[in-house]
């Protein structure tokens, strides 16, 4: 029944309607009993007016009887018979009103009234003795003065018992009417206390089980919205209240389940959008890097086509060159004359040079042509070592130091030749780079299931503008070569399924990394 607080606020508004109502018609019945007092005392002084009215009447008979006794004449005895008349009328007609009312002392006032019209009559019956007597013999017999002035008195004496019984009548009902206003005035307190008493309670209970839980409701409402998705609030109210208790609290736990699915929705959409860009960073870094390949395979097997038709080209007519120096310095050898020596110095010149572009043209050769490895099962740190040992000699001359900084690792298949080929290339550079001497450090570890060569120098760097085109055929930043030394390189580890690196710094040195597979 107490569990909903619409059912607690409804019994306490009929409970205190049903309080009004009663007080209420307490209240209005006394009232209407007041009224009706207020009604019979108008009434009875009504009667008390018409029972003077009847004594002043039945004291002017004793006067006019008085008179008439004083001064015996026909028209006193006629005054004091139509009083009489008068005074009689009255009673009748009180007597009249008197048996139309319903309150209990109107029997003793008919007594009353009886008596007083008995001693009307009475007096009638003496007045009319005396004035016979008195016409006939002149006299008055004193003791029929006497009995009429009893009568008289009689009369009086019966009215001020009818004034005392209205008097009665009055004072019952004054004294009801005072009993009822004070059940009236008492009703009146005792509701007001109990009205105020009502309302401090009725404010305390309203307080403490609507609006201070509705107030926490509202607080918790405001934390939860400023992002707060732990706050609850408790409650063990079993009305209305705990009930939207309880729905908030479902609520928030649903909605922070929701968050909470929602950041875990985010985290796995951000790996994922992360994840997806990171592949597409790595699938444009590698389709660059394949465009890039492409172009530059593209290039060498143009530049390798070219060079092998040059080489073709040329080679034959400096063969033929060759042979036709060659014999001409024969033919003047045996030849004695001051002429003689001058030629022949010139032919050792133009041998010279024939030997240098033959040269030029076995590099384009090895260029065009590189022959496909080789692969066996080797230890790279024994190419290294062999590199050294060919290269020591010139680095010692160079006043540059080599050390080596060589870890275990496992046989990698390799064409040892061609990687001699390109370390060699690599420590000679390395060595070029360094007129004034300086560290050449050659190191080998293993970096999940690669074999990683790294050879740093402490030259003078490879400025950022061409550390672009370093392995751009013909392309060289010192006066002799070519320019193919370094594409030969990358040519030879992109067939040994590697990649080669390299970082450069301006006056501080250079750090090729050549990195090979060691599952292939």
């Amino acid at each position: 029944m107490f569990t909903k607080l619409n059912n607690n606020i409804l019994i306490a508004f009929v409970l205190f309607v049903t309080s009004v109502l009663v007080v209420g018609g307490i209240s209005v019945y006394s009232a209407k009993d007041i009224l009706n007092n207020t009604g019979g005392i108008e009434e009875e002084s009504k009667h008390i007016m018409i029972v003077d009215n009847i004594h002043a009447s039945a004291y002017r008979l004793i006067l006019a009887i008085h008179h008439f006794i004083i001064v015996p004449k026909v028209k006193y005895f006629k005054d004091a018979n139509n009083l009489l008349q008068n005074v009689e009328k009255e009673v009748d007609r009180y007597i009249r009103i008197e048996m139309e009312e319903t309150y209990p002392e109107k029997k003793i006032e008919i007594v009353l009234l009886t008596e007083i019209k008995d001693n009307l009559r009475n007096i009638k019956v003496n007045l009319d003795w005396i004035f016979k007597e008195f016409s006939e013999t002149g006299r008055i017999d004193d003791r029929k003065l006497i009995d009429l002035e009893n009568f008289a008195y009689s009369i009086e004496s019966k009215v001020t018992e009818i004034n005392r019984v209205h008097f009665n009548q009055t004072s019952r009902l004054v004294g009801h009417s005072k009993s009822k206003m004070g059940l009236i005035l008492h009703l009146y307190i005792v509701f007001s206390v109990i009205g105020i008493s009502a309302i401090i309670i009725g404010q305390t209970l309203l307080h403490h089980a609507v609006i201070k839980p509705v107030q926490r409701l509202a607080s918790a409402t405001e934390k939860f919205a400023d992002g707060e998705l732990g706050t609850r609030v408790s409650s063990e109210s079993i009305t209305e209240i705990g009930s939207l208790y309880r729905a908030f609290n479902a609520m928030a736990e649903k909605l922070e389940g929701h968050e909470r699915e929602l950041r875990e929705l985010n985290s796995a959409l951000e790996i994922k959008i992360k994840k997806r860009t990171s592949e597409l960073e790595q699938s444009n870094e590698e389709l660059k890097k394949s465009q890039t390949e492409l172009i530059r395979s593209e290039r060498l097997a143009v530049t390798g086509q070219i060079a092998a038709g040059v080489t073709h080209e040329i080679r034959t007519p400096l063969n033929s060159l060759a042979i036709n120096i060659q014999m001409l310095h024969k033919e003047l050898s045996n030849i004695s004359c001051s002429k003689a020596d001058v030629i022949l110095k010139t032919i050792s010149i133009v041998e010279h040079e024939v030997g240098r572009i033959n040269d030029v043209l076995e590099e384009f050769i090895r260029f065009a042509k590189v022959p496909q490895p080789k692969f066996t099962l080797y230890d790279v740190n024994t190419v290294i070592e062999d590199v050294v040992d060919l290269i020591e000699p010139v680095a010692l001359a160079a006043k540059i130091t080599v050390k080596l900084a060589l870890n275990n690792i496992h046989p990698v298949r390799i064409d040892p030749e061609q990687i001699k080929q390109v370390l060699l290339n690599i420590c000679q550079n390395s060595i070029q780079a360094m007129p004034e001497g300086g560290l050449l450090l050659t190191e080998t570890l293993k970096e999940n299931k690669k074999a990683i060569i790294r050879i740093s120098d402490t030259g003078k760097g490879i400025s950022p503008y061409d550390l672009a085109d370093i392995f751009t055929p013909f392309f060289s930043t010192k006066e002799s070569g070519l320019g193919l030394g370094l594409s030969i390189v990358q040519r030879i580890i992109d067939e040994h399924g590697g990649e080669m690196h390299i970082r450069s710094e301006m006056n501080k040195g250079t750090v090729f990394e050549i990195t090979l597979p060691m599952d292939v």
